[in-house]
């Protein structure tokens, strides 16, 4: 079951929120549409669910076109970031809501008149069948009769789960799932649902704003800003390969650090320090790059910059030290050992080298440029 979007957009009035996004999404895989607060990803996951109607460009499922396909007759499974569970019913009869509004008829559905119905009672106890198994998956079966004002956030999320998975979609969509659990239970269901990709090899299409989930948990990435596509890849192709500096910014934590360079009779300069040789660009021009904390190291000889150090960040296993770079008005971070740190002062200044191989050069719109830096 693949799923495609093809020239996808979307506008409210003369507000454009999705700009021609194509996509294709394959089945089995588990991939996560990113994406700061407002850049679209919400509403093209609603256009695919069939909740939002595209202004244009077409939704395919299994190579039929959905455009006109109601979301009920599209076999996808919406997760919210409410819950969305009705309160009055236990978790049983939440997950066979479902169920019964596929398979029954209205008077099949009738508590009384359902009685003198043949056939009923063998549906429900088949529809039972699939709660008690879904419920196993999901260890919700010592939970089966409760009603969620008596569930933690993880079980209530569970049982949302539990809800969409015993329609047996060809497809889950998630919205935001977990940004209503605490910190440390995000990390316990994020877990969760990676195991629970494995063991169904559905398709998951989930939706967050947050880096650390698209990292840990998807098998691909769709990063999107103000309505637009920006990248799609691995995890790792997005933080080792980004095409675009918003890709570099947004994807790592702590953010990446960004110095202003320019080009010298084909060197490349940070505040007239010749950082590389051998760049094949226009003279003067002015580029931004890129490294990430991790890769900048102290050093006592063959350095690159000067550091000042503003602030030490005690993470345990790590320390980043905040600090800048003479004539770069932007806050610079390396990553050091606590015992490095431990050595170090307020307002001290130290040497740093940058790792070449792991900077990104980008031009002056933001796009990559793939020009290797050369050891000076």
């Amino acid at each position: 079951m693949n799923i495609s979007l093809n020239q996808i957009t979307k506008s409210y009035d003369n507000t454009q929120v999705l700009n021609n996004i194509n996509l294709s999404i394959n089945e089995g895989e588990f991939l996560t549409l990113v994406g700061p607060s407002g850049c679209g990803k919400s509403t093209l996951l609603r256009v695919i669910a069939g909740l939002e109607n595209a202004s244009s460009g077409d939704v395919i499922i299994n190579n039929q076109s959905m455009n006109k396909v109601r979301p009920n007759k599209r076999n996808l499974a919406m997760v919210f970031q409410s819950y969305a569970l009705y309160p009055h019913l236990t978790v049983k009869e939440n997950m066979l809501t479902p169920l019964k509004l596929k398979q029954l008829s209205f008077w099949q559905r009738q508590p009384i008149i359902n009685r003198f119905i043949p056939g009923v009672k063998t549906k429900v106890s088949n529809m039972m069948e699939t709660v008690n198994e879904v419920s196993k998956t999901l260890r919700l079966e010592k939970l089966l009769e409760r009603k969620p004002g008596a569930l933690s956030g993880g079980q209530r999320q569970r049982v949302a789960l539990g809800r969409a998975m015993v329609r047996n979609p060809v497809a889950f969509l998630m919205d935001e799932p977990l940004s209503n659990l605490d910190a440390a239970l995000r990390v316990h269901m994020r877990s969760e649902l990676v195991e629970l990709h494995k063991k169904l090899g559905s398709t998951f299409i989930y939706v967050t704003h947050d880096q650390a989930e698209a990292l840990t948990m998807s098998n691909r990435i769709a990063l999107m800003m103000d309505g637009d596509l920006i990248q799609v890849g691995t995890p790792e192709e997005l933080y080792h390969n980004p095409q675009d500096k918003r890709v570099a910014e947004f994807i790592g934590s702590p953010k990446i650090n960004t110095l202003k360079a320019k080009v010298s009779n084909g060197n490349l300069l940070v505040n007239e320090y010749r950082l590389a040789k051998g760049i094949s660009l226009p003279e003067d021009s002015e580029i931004d790059l890129c490294v990430r904390p991790e890769d900048v190291h102290l050093t006592e000889e063959n350095a690159d910059l000067s550091f000042k150090i503003h602030h030490k960040e005690y993470l345990g296993s790590d320390c980043f030290l905040h600090g800048s770079i003479e004539n770069q008005n932007q806050n610079f971070l390396v990553r050091v050992k606590p015992s490095e740190a431990a050595l170090l002062t307020i307002d001290q200044h130290v040497n740093i080298r940058l790792q070449r191989e792991f900077c990104f050069l980008f031009d002056d719109l933001g796009r990559r440029i793939n020009s290797e830096l050369s050891n000076v």
